[in-house]
């Protein structure tokens, strides 16, 4: 037996209730897509169901962007989220985490600055991810980036 939790769009949500002797009918060598090889594999065998929710689910994350909007969701709740009202200009939130250093002078808006990086005074981070071990330096600006060590990616 296998379940698929679906959005109101009948797309898959990421969620999937299988039972352990379900894989049995899955190749044990080499690479396997569970939604692609797996499930159709295990459907020959097996009753699969689609089970519909009312609850949204996010799109999956694949990059900054991505991970951002799902952070935003969590912190602030769909509702407030997906407000069409909202500018992009008003900050949402901030995530520091504990282990973070960010300068009460520093400026952190729709970003998340992970623990074991600093935020110098007058630095602006935005949109973006400071990832640890990097500095983001006084009065530096970090606009729609990856910042991990090494580098800044857009």
């Amino acid at each position: 037996m296998a379940r698929v939790l679906i959005d109101r769009r009948r797309s898959p949500t990421g969620l999937v209730l299988l039972r352990v002797g379900s894989l049995a009918s899955v190749a044990e060598v080499g690479y396997v897509d569970l939604k692609e090889q797996a499930l159709p594999a295990i459907a020959g065998s097996e009753w699969v169901s689609a089970v519909e929710t009312e609850q949204r689910f996010l799109d999956p994350i694949r990059n900054r962007a991505t991970y951002l909007a799902a952070v935003r969701v969590l912190a602030l709740g769909p509702e407030v989220a997906d407000d069409p009202y909202r500018e992009d200009w008003q900050s949402a939130f901030s995530i520091v985490e504990d282990g973070a250093v960010v300068d009460p002078g520093a400026r952190v808006h729709d970003s998340v600055v992970l623990a074991g990086s600093v935020v110098e005074e007058g630095a602006v981070v935005a949109r973006s991810v400071v990832c640890p071990g990097r500095t983001v330096r006084r009065s530096e600006m970090v606009v729609d980036r990856l910042v991990w060590p090494g580098r800044a990616e857009g």
